[in-house]
């Protein structure tokens, strides 16, 4: 191999290709090749001398002069030898990256799970010893000197400890709001709390909320499965990719709404407004849409398999590549729709 290369970069270079570039080239092919057998255990006596090259015929290696076969197995033969190579010499220096980061992992699990008070007298425990154990005129003895920002430092380590606990305080009292505001029809704080939950990730699946008035309410990707929002009005609501599985919005309001992407499947949604909605990939599977209002809704690539929509209002619906049967269409009202196939209903 090393004969080649040497041959390869002298018909290359040409005149370019001196006696000391060519001794250069041939060290430092030596060296690797030494450094590789030494790290995959090979007892070989490499010797750092400029071999003999042989005359051997050249030719460019192409496309068109490897067969395809061996180009795979020389790619996969090259991998693994690199991937051999590599992880003998990059184990030594990762083996203490691992263990620091080992250390810290074990470090901040115990700082997360511990008591507050436990790790406020563990760091008043470690800066007391740094005092009295810091010889004088030390770099961190002078640090230390700066009370007020270890002060400082203390005290947002203990803040950022207390975050997850003002974080609960938070919900529950989100939560709170959301109950105090039970069985009213409008309540601007009702809607910020359920806002600000969902922006943390909270489910809001089972939510009981019928008959609220929860206009323009934003709560995209919100677990609402199983919630009861029947007669509610949520018109113009941004509700993409929530899950609404199994929940109950009978007679809901949800004109102009965002239900793209939302999983709908087995909901009910008998008489519910949707004219002029978005559900375009929505998951409608078995969902009930008898004498539901679907004018200029946007169904394009939705799921309605096996849903009812017997009386169901289409009329001027865009229907395009949604998977819908002929028979699960047959009770609907579908003058001017956009069909599945994409032709317009008669």
């Amino acid at each position: 191999m090393g004969e080649i290369l040497i041959k390869t970069f002298a018909e290359y270079l040409q005149e370019d290709w001196t006696p000391e570039v060519a001794q250069a080239w041939v060290d430092t092919y030596m060296t690797i090749s030494g450094l590789m057998l030494e790290g995959a255990g090979v007892d070989v006596a490499v010797k750092l001398e400029q071999p003999e090259i042989k005359a051997i015929p050249f030719t460019p290696l192409t496309r068109e002069t490897v067969s395809p076969k061996r180009r795979r197995g020389g790619r996969k033969m090259r991998a693994v030898s690199e991937q051999l190579n590599l992880s003998k010499v990059t184990r030594p220096i990762l083996k203490p990256i691992k263990l620091i980061q080992n250390s810290f992992k074990m470090i901040l699990d115990w700082f997360w799970k511990s008591p507050t008070w436990l790790v406020a007298i563990s760091i008043a425990s470690i800066l007391a010893i740094l005092f009295i154990f810091i010889p004088d005129g030390s770099i961190i003895s002078r640090l230390l000197s700066y009370v007020d920002p270890i002060s400082i430092m203390a005290a947002l380590i203990l803040y950022i400890k207390e975050s997850p606990d003002r974080k609960k305080e938070f919900h529950y009292q989100a939560w709170s709001v959301i109950d105090a505001a039970h069985g009213v029809k409008v309540s601007p704080a009702r809607i910020i709390a359920l806002q600000d939950l969902n922006e943390d990730r909270v489910s809001l699946n089972n939510l009981d909320l019928p008959g609220a008035k929860l206009v323009r309410i934003n709560l995209p990707k919100a677990d609402l499965s199983e919630a009861n929002l029947t007669k509610s009005d949520m018109n113009h609501a941004n509700l993409n990719h929530a899950n609404l599985g199994n929940a109950l919005l009978a007679r809901v309001n949800l004109t102009g709404v965002n239900l793209s992407y939302a999983n709908l499947g087995f909901a009910k949604l008998s008489y519910a407004n949707l004219s002029s909605a978005n559900l375009c990939y929505a998951n409608l599977i078995c969902a009930d849409l008898r004498d539901t209002n679907l004018s200029g809704a946007n169904l394009s690539n939705a799921n309605l398999s096996g849903a009812d929509m017997k009386n169901a209002y289409l009329t001027g619906a865009n229907l395009e590549g949604a998977n819908v049967s002929e028979y699960d269409l047959r009770g609907a009202y579908l003058k001017g729709a956009i069909m599945p196939d994409g032709s317009k209903h008669a």
